[in-house]
């Protein structure tokens, strides 16, 4: 029944947190091992113990303890301990992928986001050969192409986004990134955008 809130450590030892959140960690571990009936006393057992409000931690707008909200909850389950058969613990077995298998699909390289670093505001590019600037964004936030508000306050570090012109590999790209910083400072980091078909 010791119950810490996480974000919240003057009030350890107090009893005056609310167990709900743990208590049903335990509830969808309980249903993950099949033990589904306990899981639903425990669950049924909370859910008419908020919906009295009589036993509620002052979080919840009562004044029970930690102790007085686990014991109603008890109380309202009922005493009867519920096990597995012969109270023994079941052995959990390997998990089989539930995912459907679908045929591979081929990928096609599409594009490249780069990471610029500037100081003298949004960057103005050359032409790049196979690629074309389609967006640059600003923490989040696109600034080009359009209008962009005097409150936005930017900083540094811009997201460019380049689309392939046409049909690229690896190798173009890898062209592009070279060219490319040549004349502009980038974090060495960038992400190419990939199509699945």
């Amino acid at each position: 029944r010791l119950s810490v809130h996480g974000s919240a450590p003057k009030y350890a030892g107090m009893k005056k947190v609310n167990p709900s959140a743990v208590l049903l960690s335990g509830v969808m571990m309980l249903k993950w091992l099949n033990e589904h009936e306990a899981a639903t006393r425990i669950e049924k057992g909370v859910d008419k113990v908020l919906a009295e409000a009589k036993h509620l931690t002052y979080d919840a707008g009562g004044t029970a303890s930690t102790d007085e909200y686990a014991d109603a909850i008890i109380k309202a389950m009922g005493n009867r301990l519920i096990l597995s058969e012969k109270g023994e613990l079941k052995m959990l077995t390997e998990a089989t992928s539930r995912r459907a298998k679908r045929p591979a699909k081929p990928i096609t390289l599409v594009g490249v986001d780069v990471y610029i670093i500037t100081e003298d505001g949004i960057p103005a590019f050359d032409d790049y050969g196979a690629f074309k600037i389609e967006f640059i964004s600003n923490r989040g936030t696109k600034v080009w192409p359009g209008y962009v508000s005097p409150d936005l306050m930017m900083v540094n570090w811009y997201r460019c986004r380049f689309m392939a012109k046409g049909p690229v590999t690896d190798a173009d790209v890898d062209v592009f990134l070279s060219n490319l910083t040549k004349k502009w400072k980038w974090s060495g980091r960038s992400e190419t955008l990939e199509l699945w078909r």
